[in-house]
């Protein structure tokens, strides 16, 4: 019974969960965007195995695929996580440092802000839920550009508010992405910001996926 659960993002035979099967669930995804396929076989009291089986393609089109679908969505920069929902920010998190970013996590607002006090200038990039209790994420933008007025921050919430989304364009939000999202979505925004990070060459509201941007009252 336990094989098929292996993919799912709760399962665990731990007492404690490591975040073992977030990981099975990025490799499981990874494979498939390749039109591949994992197949496990366990034996009690001998171990269990786990087959990766992907199409072959010639050299030079291998070369491109993995540049394309892996090395364009890793980084090794610092992002702050900041959610008021603890498994969304544990899992998104974990995901993250599984594509190689170093993360930072804060459970609401104010939180978030004095983690940013304490590593001025060593956090690239901030993805912050726009509804959390207490201070809502675009309060805490606000905070934010306080104390660094070019903080790139995403906002994401599952609620489609189009005159909130537009309000946090106008005030120089980064970019927004909508709950719920596919990996890659984020994993794509994250790399764009970052790598057309820099005076002058800030991002625009052309990065708010998922949801249209229309103008506030």
């Amino acid at each position: 019974d336990s094989l098929g659960k292996v993919f799912e993002p709760s399962f665990t035979t731990e007492e404690a969960t490591g975040g073992t099967s977030l990981r099975l669930l990025a490799v499981r995804r990874i494979v498939e965007r390749h039109n591949g396929g994992i197949e496990v076989v366990s034996e009690p009291g001998k171990g269990t195995r786990f087959s990766v089986y992907i199409p072959s393609l010639p050299q030079s089109e291998q070369s491109e695929s993995a540049e394309t679908d892996l090395e364009s969505l890793c980084g090794t920069e610092r992002i702050l996580v900041v959610d008021d929902k603890d498994g969304v920010r544990e899992s998104v998190s974990q995901m993250l440092a599984l594509w190689g970013y170093e993360v930072l996590n804060a459970e609401d607002g104010p939180s978030a802000i004095e983690l940013y006090r304490q590593h001025k200038g060593n956090i690239d990039a901030v993805l912050m839920d726009l509804r959390m209790s207490g201070m809502d994420g675009i309060e805490a933008y606000e905070r934010l550009k306080q104390i660094d007025d070019s903080v790139l921050v995403v906002l994401t919430s599952g609620y489609g508010n189009d005159k909130l989304v537009a309000k946090a364009a106008q005030q120089g939000v980064a970019g927004f992405i909508k709950k719920p999202y596919k990996m890659e979505q984020l994993l794509s925004l994250l790399r764009e910001l970052l790598d057309r990070k820099g005076p002058g060459n800030r991002p625009g509201a052309e990065l708010f996926v998922n949801q249209p941007v229309t103008s506030a009252p």
